[in-house]
């Protein structure tokens, strides 16, 4: 009897320790679904509380940008739900060696290294000098504009509040594709400025819709980019507008010219102006225009934004170079094969024009100089050694989002 007591007592205590084990068991792997699923709902990467909306935050005591992958998985990039990123995570500025002291705080190099900025515990900031803030873009029209500061043709300025990149990327958005594919629908993470194509010159003087066709049309392409926090500048001009352009720019039109641009613009609230003379261009009068509307954008605060469209073929280099210190940027439309970058850039550098000022045009239409990714991949390396302003894609139309031709410029993209 004592040895059945016994055997029950033990039986009923080898029992008790399998419930408490399979309790034990059940309570890990509770523990470890809950563990799970709010790992899985927590954001790979989050964003600073001070800086939100600028595409940056921190994991694991790094660096990092809010990212995430999305098809072909593995290609290095992805969506932050505003725009195309890069997936990658900085070493921590813990990890750095050779800070530098800027203001009251320790200013370290991160990746890019050598591009003369680093992090400062809470803020982007100069490797030597102040702290500056993180950018975050102003949705306003008219947006400040952004200046080179020492060590100029590094790629960042100041536009008198926070840092930001003096390089453009810049996509030519013609009104007449409107329909097949709304401004909604441009990929606004791989530009900073979009040129809108295109209001046109009238022989009084005056300014006509052209090719955008309504003022909702270019109202509603404003809306679009500032939404995005981009940049959009209207564009006068284009092919078989030189006739009218020569009588707009009449001594006896140029000032109510000049006022009918000006109109629209501010009408629309676009951010900028783009003069496009393509025929029976009179170089002293573009000059003049050029002159005259640097003069009245001066008085807006903040100033608007200037460009001219060049080529060989129709404005001479002796002219560019006179306009260019009254302009953004000058930008050389090398899209054909009979104008190739290298040559054109050579002939307005023989006058003086700065690379710092030029932006470059790929071309996606057929037969263009840039039929392949191995050509728009050339170009892009050929003038970011030169250190050019930027790069320009003419047009939305032809641009396959998602093609070798775009992942090439999008890749081969600087700041």
């Amino acid at each position: 009897m004592q040895h059945r007591i016994l055997n029950k007592d033990i039986g009923c205590q080898v029992s008790r320790v399998n419930i408490r084990i399979t309790m034990s068991l059940l309570f890990l792997a509770l523990l470890n679904l809950c563990l799970t699923n709010s790992l899985a709902a927590a954001p790979r990467c989050t964003e600073n509380a001070t800086s939100i909306a600028n595409g940056w935050g921190w994991e694991n005591n790094a660096s990092c940008e809010v990212c995430n992958d999305t098809p072909p998985l593995g290609d290095g990039w992805g969506w932050n739900g505003l725009q195309s990123c890069r997936i990658e995570v900085l070493p921590s500025p813990a990890a750095a060696t050779a800070p530098v002291q800027s203001g009251s705080a320790v200013c370290v190099d991160t990746p890019p290294f050598d591009d003369g900025w680093g992090w400062g515990g809470t803020e982007s900031c100069r490797l030597s000098g102040e702290a500056v803030p993180l950018v975050i873009t102003s949705q306003a029209s008219y947006a400040p504009q952004c200046v080179d500061i020492s060590p100029v043709g590094d790629g960042w300025g100041w536009n008198g509040t926070n840092s930001c990149s003096t390089v453009w990327s810049v996509a030519s958005y013609p009104g007449w594709i409107y329909q097949t594919s709304p401004p909604e629908n441009i990929p606004y993470g791989y530009f900073t400025h979009i040129m809108h194509f295109a209001m046109y010159p009238t022989s009084a003087g005056g300014v006509s819709i052209g090719d955008i066709f309504t003022d909702e049309n270019a109202d509603r392409a404003v809306a679009a980019a500032h939404a995005a926090n981009r940049k959009i500048i209207l564009v006068i001009g284009g092919e078989g507008e030189g006739d009218k352009f020569v009588g707009a720019t009449e001594p006896a039109n140029m000032q109510r010219f000049v006022r009918a641009i000006i109109n629209r613009m501010q009408r629309h609230g676009y951010d900028g102006i783009s003069i496009d003379w393509e025929e029976q261009v009179i170089d002293s009068r573009l000059i003049a225009l050029i002159k005259i509307l640097a003069n009245e954008f001066s008085a807006m605060n903040p100033r608007p934004l200037l460009t001219v469209d060049v080529l060989s073929n129709f404005v001479s280099a002796d002219a560019t170079e006179q306009m260019a210190p009254y302009v953004d940027a000058v930008n050389i439309m090398s899209y054909f094969k009979p104008n190739k970058i290298e040559d054109e850039f050579r002939y307005y550098q023989s006058a003086g024009l700065d690379p710092r000022k030029t932006i470059m045009g790929i071309g996606l239409f057929p037969d263009a100089d840039d039929s392949s990714a191995a050509r728009v991949q050339e170009k892009m390396r050929y003038a970011r050694q030169l250190g050019f302003k930027g790069v320009e894609l003419w047009s939305a139309e032809f641009a396959d989002w998602r093609g070798d031709i775009i992942q090439t410029f999008v890749a081969n993209r600087w700041r």
